[in-house]
């Protein structure tokens, strides 16, 4: 399955996934003003993470942070789970979407959209 990403690219599941990941960020980088959260540590990861949930692909997105997830800065750490978070309450894997909650209950226990999954 291959679809068409925010960042110009399409999007495979496969061997060849990390190279086109890689040229959708410098694209990114070329095109777009740098933000705060542009510079943390594995933000790339988290907006990847947020193209493929938003364009229907959420196991994948699931699988991407979790492979990539040390690779993330602990400081933003709580939004790469979020997403995966999302991801899994739109595919209805419930017990995902709970054990996601928790850890991002850690840090943000008062986080509303986890509420009814602690």
């Amino acid at each position: 399955m291959s679809v068409r990403t925010q960042f110009g690219i399409n999007f495979t599941s496969g061997p060849s996934q990390a190279k086109k990941l890689a040229t959708a960020r410098k694209r990114r980088k070329k095109h777009k003003r740098i933000s705060f959260f542009e510079v943390s540590m594995g933000s790339d990861i988290i907006l990847d993470a947020a193209a493929l949930r938003a364009n229907g692909n959420y196991q994948a997105a699931i699988d991407y942070i979790e492979a990539n997830i040390e690779r993330v800065d602990s400081d933003i750490r709580v939004n790469a789970y979020l997403e995966a978070f999302r991801a899994a309450v739109a595919l209805r894997q419930n017990e995902k979407a709970r054990d996601y909650a928790a850890k991002i209950a850690q840090k943000e226990p008062n986080l509303p959209s986890i509420q009814d999954w602690i």
